[in-house]
């Protein structure tokens, strides 16, 4: 006697039967009790939820001999036979294999005909966005008005792809995926009718790996007692199934707060010796981040964990001692690594680097927080300047890195009246002797704006008087005088020349004449009165390309 899979064994023959699927059961019985049957429906949803099975109940409903009635027989010649696929007025047609024009404009000429024994002629077509475009514009008109003895149900997996003439003319239906609570339950009653000893953990790890899908629960169901025969054992299920249980998982994630790099490397390598897809195992990784961070955020009891109470107790245990940054973190490196995956990259390359990289990544502090920490700086350095110096220019937070402020000096007012701006608030303190001036100026720019002290100092100092300061810039060096004379350059460089005087003043930036041939060139002198061929760095530079100072 040949055997029959569970999927087809327990397939639901009536509305009460469907799981997880309640709401679109009770519309369809409603619609029927009430005799609004529409003339199309569009089932749409993942694989192994219902689509087809709830399309052949709801035809055996309307052919009923004892119908349309919301509870079919199921014992009647029309009920057996839509059941078992025979049924001559209940056509199912493969969208995928019969896409094309010709076939749609068949299904046209056959539905003006009335139906052979039943009540309605019904055609479900499976994977309708498989149709190609010629084929929708040619079902388009019998779709909007059909004889009335004639039912269009359609099901898809891809419900973006169909045109919005077709999702127009329809009543569309969403099965969603089933909870792994859902799954778990019915496996249960099929075990218990079956006289089958399945550990709950067992169960509830094949619900966990069919990921919503009903059909595929019981096909794996199948698979693991072919296995394991009628008392199957945890651990031959997991290494069946390739998927890792909730001890496993935990462990590795313990790993990656712990930093512990090379363990992590070794469970790879012996999870992926065990024969595990690496893309399997990412994709149950993120499913556990995923999982971690619920528990994180709604606690143990949250309907999203979707887990048993033990279970779920365990996780919110675990991710009680990862932050959701970090578990965000987590989560977008496994994405990350699971696109390369698709995109041909070496699998194995990619998991062991991105367990490693998730090992080294420290605390990771929100983003929020660190706006308000560098608010805090800000303001510390603001009230005192003498802070400034002590702050080193990069902070680093846990294993985030950012650039600490500069000391902001407050922008000198715009002149009145054609009078000079006010210095600018800043420690730097004013100079008694005027030949200490220059040398000062570039010290001062050189530790505050380095960028600045690359320009002005290939300058040289003009006459001082009480309200300018003039600065000189070689006619073959326009690009330096240019630069300063950007504002921003110009308002922080006047700003440092009116501190160290002790007073408001001008800065004026000109070109001076070139020196005439044979006459010597002008000595620059860098930051602490030195020439700069005394320089150890100008020196070097000298040394290894042979040059000289010409200026």
């Amino acid at each position: 006697m040949s055997y029959l899979v569970l999927a087809r064994k327990y397939r639901p023959i009536a509305f009460d039967a469907f799981v997880g699927q309640d709401v679109i059961a009770e519309t369809l019985r409603n619609a029927i009790s009430a005799d609004r049957v529409a003339h199309a429906y569009l089932f749409c949803g993942p694989r192994g939820v219902g689509k087809t099975s709830m399309a052949r109940v709801f035809a055996k409903a309307l052919n009923c001999e004892k119908g349309p009635t919301p509870k079919p027989c199921g014992k009647c010649e029309r009920c057996l036979s839509i059941a078992s696929g025979q049924d001559v007025d209940v056509i199912e047609i493969d969208g995928a294999s019969n896409r094309g024009i010709d076939e749609v404009r068949e299904i046209r000429q056959n539905a003006r005909y009335a139906a052979t024994h039943s009540r309605f002629k019904i055609y479900y077509i499976d994977e309708v966005h498989m149709l190609t475009e010629p084929a929708f514009n040619a079902l388009l008109k019998t779709l909007e008005e059909p004889p009335p003895h004639v039912k269009f149900i359609f099901a898809t997996t891809a419900a973006a792809k169909l045109p919005e003439t077709i999702l127009s003319r329809v009543q569309r239906f969403d099965f969603h995926r089933i909870s792994n609570a859902d799954i778990t339950r019915k496996l249960k009653e099929i075990c218990k009718a079956e006289k089958l000893k399945v550990p709950d953990e067992v169960l509830a790890l094949t619900a966990r790996r069919a990921r919503g899908s009903m059909r595929d629960s019981l096909s794996l169901l199948d698979q693991i007692l072919s296995f394991c025969g009628d008392e199957p054992d945890l651990d031959a299920v997991a290494g069946l199934l390739g998927t890792l249980g909730d001890e496993e998982m935990a462990r590795l994630f313990g790993m990656v707060r712990a930093r512990d790099a090379a363990g992590l490397l070794k469970l790879t390598d012996e999870l992926l010796s065990r024969g595990m897809d690496v893309g399997e195992l990412i994709q149950q990784l993120i499913g556990f981040a995923r999982d971690l961070l619920v528990a994180r955020l709604c606690g143990a009891d949250s309907d999203l964990l979707d887990r048993a109470p033990e279970g779920a107790a365990a996780m919110a245990a675990l991710a009680k001692e990862m932050s959701p940054e970090h578990l965000l973190y987590v989560a977008e490196v496994l994405q990350s690594a699971m696109r390369r995956v698709k995109e041909g990259q070496d699998e194995r390359v990619v998991l062991e680097m991105s367990l490693v990289k998730l090992s080294q990544a420290e605390g990771l502090a929100p983003v929020g927080e660190l706006i308000e920490r560098l608010a805090a700086l800000e303001e510390t350095l603001d009230a005192s300047p003498s802070a400034a110096r002590a702050v080193p220019s990069v902070v680093r937070q846990d294993n985030l890195h950012y650039a600490a402020p500069a000391t902001r000096a407050a922008p000198p007012q715009p002149p009145m009246d054609g009078q000079p701006p006010e210095p600018a608030a800043t420690d730097v303190q004013p100079i008694s002797n005027s030949d200490e001036f220059w040398p000062r100026l570039l010290s001062t720019v050189q530790e505050r704006h380095i960028a600045l002290y690359m320009y002005l100092a290939q300058g040289s100092l003009g006459p001082i008087t009480a309200s300018d300061v003039t600065i000189f810039f070689a006619a073959d060096r326009p690009t330096a005088r240019k630069e300063l004379e950007t504002p921003d350059n110009r308002r922080q460089l006047q700003a440092i020349v009116s501190a160290l005087l002790g007073r408001p003043v001008q800065l004026r930036l000109t070109s001076a004449a070139p020196a005439a041939p044979g006459s010597p060139a002008p000595r620059q002198t860098p930051a602490g009165g030195k020439p700069a061929s005394d320089d150890p760095n100008v020196q070097e530079v000298m040394r290894r390309f042979k040059g000289q100072i010409v200026s």
